[in-house]
Formats: C-alpha cells, sequence, structure tokens
C-alpha cells in the first residue's frame, strides 16, 4: 500500500501552508494600519498611480516589514540608504 503522504507532498504542504500564513499575516498587519502607517504607501502613490494603497504597503511590508530582517542571510541587515534609492530609482523607471 503506498501512503499518499511521502516526504515530497509533506514538504510541499508545509511550504505552501507557511507562505499562506505569511501573506495572512501580512494583510492582517496592513488591515491595521494608522494614518501615520499610510503616510509611506500614499507618499509613494504619488509617483506610481497606477499602484492601489494596499499593494504599495504590501510591498513595503514584504520588503521593510518588521519580520524582514529575520529571513535570508542578511539576518539583522538593513538596507542601505544606496540600496534603497536604487530600489527607487527602478520603480520610478517602471
Amino acid at each position: 500500500m503506498t501512503n499518499k503522504y511521502n516526504r515530497e507532498f509533506l514538504l510541499e504542504y508545509v511550504e505552501s501552508e507557511n507562505k499562506k500564513n505569511e501573506w495572512e499575516e501580512i494583510t492582517e498587519r496592513i488591515n491595521n494600519y494608522t494614518e501615520s502607517d499610510w503616510m509611506m504607501a500614499d507618499e509613494i502613490q504619488k509617483t506610481t498611480p497606477t499602484l492601489d494603497r494596499f499593494s504599495i504597503a504590501m510591498l513595503i511590508e514584504v520588503l521593510e516589514g518588521e519580520d524582514t530582517l529575520n529571513q535570508a542571510e542578511n539576518v539583522g541587515r538593513r538596507l542601505t540608504d544606496e540600496e534603497m534609492k536604487a530600489i527607487r530609482k527602478h520603480q520610478d523607471e517602471q
């Protein structure tokens, strides 16, 4: 008898649940933004009117959110001013 819950299936399931939970957590943070939290998204939207406020907030959370420093090999490292300028310049060129 073959078990449908093999290692590959379980790994894919866990990864999918982690991504789902991460997006739900980010969405929950955005849904609880205060007016001062929205200021950055509003400023960016002035130069990027094709994106709505929520989409901009989602990008901010993914790129600069409170859990960003805990991810990948750059744990504890913040983006430098030069890196942020390069990202913004690239966004402006889009």
